[in-house]
């Protein structure tokens, strides 16, 4: 079993650094379901690192939290698979004790279970990542075949699409029970839920289908529809909740080359198609986003043989990167979850905890009645504000490229802003 020690070199009166050997998470995956491989993507070079046997049609990618290993499914051979990404080698596999066709695969939060969705029966696999064993099963009304899983930012719950069913499932994860049935119609199939845990994003794939329908959380109401291009698959959503990207198989028009629809998710609108297709069909199904929110990459699955990155800040694709025979998935490491904001409110000489990125630092507010807020900085980056009197207009905020097992910690400081506009950094310490 492989270990990572990491040694706390310091902690000191303005920073706290450390040293330790971090799972690299520059990489995409993607799955092959013609050659029976997964393929490695550098995201820092977009080019192919690596090429894994799956002794299987390769179908459906996910990768831990900690960025060491990643699930896929066979999908025609009733079997998941455990890649070591050190090794890039399969090191296990699991065949399916009940179901069949297993699907996409959603690991969630916590990052202890993979939920796999088998597409020929109506239930679903669960993976226990500890063990790594299929730990049971949740079966779902008959004809509710399960298309895709989506988990609440707090894993509590899972939704799961059902295309043949017409719906969307809640489950309480903990008892594994249904506890809602929305009904969606027609045709669900991919589904994302937003980083800040308010609202789930469903596409609607039906023959030239063009929706993706909001559900508002926890309420489980469905809000106004939004079309997007003919037959819309997956879905996901940038790290901060801003924008969503969607595939859309066949494009602006039932006989175009595919795109991609970018989603502004505070006014729920789409912006232009972006084509990413070199010609017809071009088939745009798996999507995937970088830990840090940069580059979407998109599979071609329809005779292109080809995956390309879309720039987030531009939206323009970049040069296709060929990868093999009918890419079908794409799968990136998780980004971090949110951060926390505090409870109490920030008065004079109060200290004050904010927990980044499973990090929790600490920080003495002063008396100073001038000082109008507090600024948090990592690596140097300014990625959050804490107004001086009110913490609930704390900005929120993702850390940047870290993994929850085992990662660098970064370095944290903070500045307090005065109203004069100068600004001084304040101690910080860690818990």
């Amino acid at each position: 079993m492989r270990r990572y020690y990491c040694l706390l070199l310091s902690i000191s009166y303005l920073m706290i650094t450390s040293s330790c050997a971090s799972v690299p998470i520059n990489f995409a995956l993607v799955s092959l379901d013609f050659t029976n491989e997964v393929v490695r993507i550098n995201t820092t070079t977009n080019t192919v690192e690596a090429t894994i046997p799956t002794v299987g049609p390769a179908f459906g990618i996910a990768v831990t939290p900690d960025a060491m290993f990643a699930y896929v499914t066979l999908q025609t051979s009733n079997k998941i698979v455990r890649v070591d990404l050190a090794t890039n080698m399969v090191d296990t596999t699991l065949p399916l004790p009940i179901g069949t066709l297993p699907n996409i695969i959603t690991i969630n939060p916590a990052g202890t279970q993979a939920w796999v969705v088998n597409g020929g029966s109506s239930s679903i696999t669960i993976v226990n990542i500890a063990t790594n064993s299929i730990s049971g099963a949740i079966s779902l009304p008959v004809g509710g075949n399960p298309d895709q899983v989506a988990f609440t930012p707090d894993g509590q719950f899972a939704y799961v699409t059902s295309r043949l069913g017409q719906v969307v499932y809640q489950i309480n994860v903990a008892t594994q029970m249904i506890v809602d049935t929305i009904p969606l119609s027609p045709d669900p199939v991919g589904i994302i839920i937003t980083p800040d845990g308010k609202t789930a994003y469903v596409t609607e794939f039906m023959f030239g289908g063009h929706l993706v329908t909001p559900i508002n959380l926890p309420s489980n109401t469905l809000g106004t529809p939004i079309p997007v291009g003919q037959e819309p698959d997956l879905i996901i959503s940038t790290p901060d909740a801003s924008t969503l990207f969607v595939t859309n198989t066949v494009g602006a028009t039932i006989t175009g080359p595919g795109t991609v629809s970018p989603i502004n998710a505070a006014t729920n609108t789409a912006g232009a198609q972006i084509v990413v297709g070199p010609h017809q069909p071009s088939g745009p199904i798996g999507i995937a986003i970088t830990p840090d929110g940069s580059t979407v990459y998109v599979a071609l699955h329809d005779n292109n043989n080809a995956v390309v990155p879309i720039d987030v800040a531009t939206l323009t694709v970049g040069a296709p990167i060929i990868v093999g025979a009918f890419p079908r998935i794409v799968a990136t490491p998780p980004f971090p979850p949110l951060a926390q904001k505090p409870t109490a409110m920030v008065m004079p000489d109060q200290l004050l905890n904010i927990t980044i990125c499973g990090i929790t630092i600490q920080w003495a507010t002063s008396n100073n009645p001038m000082i109008t807020s507090y600024q948090i900085f990592q690596d140097g980056v300014l990625i959050g504000t804490v107004q001086s009197t009110d913490p609930l207009s704390f900005t929120t905020f993702f850390c940047s490229l870290c993994n929850t097992s085992c990662f660098p910690i970064p370095l944290f400081t903070i500045s307090s802003v005065t109203s004069n506009g100068s600004s001084a950094q304040v101690p910080v310490v860690i818990l």
